[in-house]
């Protein structure tokens, strides 16, 4: 693998595939809130969804090594990658920890108009967030079927409590005033998504603000991995690159 040739990084919600190699990276000491199932019902489930994101990062790996990128992904385990009051401190996690990691042990760039985030479902919401907090640190952000809006009775579903929520669509407006220049914004939704009217009534915001963006609604998917396997090589051919590996073009592993 061409590891010595990626320039560009994609900070993507969940787990890392760099240029063909895969590390994962999880908060230490993090609990996992597994429910009332047995043993043998968690460990069937945990083998199914250890082989499903192991495809899952394969195929990331493939489509960024064609591209000559780095893809980094992380566990976000349910804390919506921002800080939570069980002490653990995602939103920097994210932000600060994950991004030093990364430039200081693999051949990445440290230049944000290379570097870009994203993610799927409560990913997305992590991305935009992070996106619209810090809009100097990534040129791009990318949203696949995400979360728009918050609710308090998502901490009892996802098991955790939070400080108070961060409100995408005021961090935006906050943005706006005063003047920050947003990174560029990719999200996408299939039309039979439980999301898609929240995903909607986002797009309408933006419009309202007239932030320019790239939304995809796609006819025949649900809240599904085939929709952001179908999206995901969008989003990566969409990208503002200016390195100059993108010039290069695609090619063939």
């Amino acid at each position: 693998m061409e590891l010595f040739t990626t320039i560009g990084s994609i900070i993507c919600i969940i787990g890392i595939a760099v240029s063909g190699i895969m590390i994962v990276i999880r908060k230490k000491n993090s609990p996992v809130n597994v429910g009332m199932y047995s043993e043998e019902t968690i460990k069937r489930a945990s083998e199914y969804r250890a082989e499903l994101v192991r495809e899952q990062a394969e195929n990331d790996a493939m489509f960024a090594e064609e591209r000559n990128m780095a893809v980094v992904m992380i566990s976000g385990e349910n804390k919506f990658y921002h800080d939570s009051l069980d002490g653990e401190p995602f939103f920097d996690f994210v932000a600060k920890e994950v991004p030093e990691f990364v430039k200081a042990y693999f051949p990445v760039t440290d230049r944000p108009e290379h570097t870009y985030i994203a993610g799927a479902s409560m990913g997305g919401y992590g991305a935009l967030v992070h996106a619209m907090k810090d809009t100097e640190q990534y040129r791009a952000v990318g949203a696949f079927s995400p979360a728009t809006v918050w609710a308090k009775d998502l901490e009892e579903k996802v098991g955790h409590k939070f400080p108070e929520p961060m409100d995408l669509y005021q961090i935006i407006r906050d943005d706006v005033d005063a003047g920050k220049k947003l990174p560029d914004i990719f999200f996408c939704v299939g039309n039979n998504d439980f999301l898609i009217e929240s995903v909607d009534r986002f797009e309408e915001y933006l419009n309202e603000l007239k932030i320019d963006h790239r939304f995809d609604r796609v006819d025949g998917y649900e809240h599904e991995w085939r929709f952001w396997e179908l999206e995901l090589p969008e989003f990566l051919d969409w990208l503002p690159r200016t390195d100059s590996y993108a010039k290069m073009g695609k090619h063939k592993m």
